[in-house]
């Protein structure tokens, strides 16, 4: 039995939280007909976006890049509990600030950041794809909870997972916030509190759900791999994954080329990744040839700010329950 889940209208509006009776783990999705579909659901700052990169240069693949994310982020313009004036207000600031970098940036696949709904992208995922051996669709778990129902129904595709030691992630994750903070807002700024876009505290919990959901539908634990093993033995790490997924592994695949140019080709939201590939959160992913090694281990809790640190203790629990089924090294 593979981890490749075919969700129906009534698999994917019931989820089920109990334990699986599978005695294995990490098997390949079986042969078919058309391009193999492989989601990568992530939590932010898990090294996904230095992956995706990496799996841009699988011969004849499709990436789709963070879809529902931004089906996620065109919801809560609707959401009876947002200001949809003042979010109106910023996403136009916002392009008006990145007009003469957008002028200068060609298009290449993506889409204007509207088109993004949660089922226009189960459309799109269930639609054809002629002259491709590999759908490769990187997205973040949380995005899709509440809308299972929003996932491919007519499409086989293999789910696996990338998870980080939380302690880095959140680290990693409030740096990443503060560069869109001003000077005087730093001090006090708190991932809890401040964040009205994520759910920092659940964003493992969410994943988890998801992970969960997958072993229910398929009697497998899916593939997991942990971002910061991945980036310190990626010649170790990445042939168990390509062997996973079904897809032959080269030597080549643990480099390539540092030029951004790549991200053309993704199909994802235009304005978004524009975006971010400017204001820091994909920039180093995005002009990385390999992966890189982490420079420190995970910092005791103790010496963490209050914020992290509550954050971390929530996720911890969801993060060693996926972490003792990943590939290992």
């Amino acid at each position: 039995m593979s981890s490749d889940v075919q969700l129906t209208p009534h698999t994917a509006g019931n989820l089920v939280d109990t334990r699986s009776t599978a005695q294995d783990h990490h098997l390949p999705g079986a042969g078919r007909d058309g391009p193999r579909r492989v989601f990568l659901w992530s939590i932010p700052r898990s090294r996904s976006t230095v992956f995706v990169k990496c799996m841009s240069f699988v011969e004849n693949v499709q990436v789709w890049y963070e879809p529902y994310l931004y089906s996620y982020h065109n919801e809560l313009l609707t959401h009876p509990d947002s200001d949809r004036e003042q979010m109106e207000r910023e996403a136009r600031e916002g392009l008006e600030r990145m007009r003469p970098i957008l002028e200068q940036t060609p298009r290449g696949r993506g889409y204007h950041w509207r088109q993004f709904r949660y089922d226009w992208v189960k459309s799109q995922l269930e639609a054809d794809e002629y002259g491709k051996d590999l759908i490769f669709v990187k997205d973040s778990a949380f995005a899709i909870d509440g809308h299972y129902r929003s996932l491919p129904s007519n499409k086989a595709f293999q789910y696996t997972f990338i998870i980080r030691d939380p302690r880095n992630m959140f680290l990693s994750y409030k740096n990443a916030f503060m560069n869109e903070v001003g000077e005087l807002e730093r001090e006090t700024f708190n991932i809890v509190n401040d964040v009205d876009v994520y759910p920092s505290d659940e964003l493992y919990k969410k994943s988890y759900k998801l992970w969960k959901f997958v072993i229910e539908q398929t009697g497998r634990f899916p593939v997991v791999i942990d971002g910061d093993e991945l980036a310190t033995y990626p010649d170790i790490l990445l042939p168990k994954y390509f062997r996973m997924i079904g897809i032959p592994f080269k030597e080549s695949y643990l480099r390539w080329e540092r030029h951004h140019d790549v991200i053309r080709t993704w199909k994802t939201s235009y304005e978004a990744i524009v975006a971010c590939t400017q204001n820091g959160w994909i920039t180093q992913a995005a002009h990385s040839s390999a992966f890189s090694r982490p420079l420190q281990t995970p910092p005791n809790s103790d010496e963490l700010p209050d914020d992290i640190r509550y954050c971390v203790d929530q996720s911890m629990p969801y993060y060693r329950a996926m972490y003792r089924h990943r590939l290992k090294v």
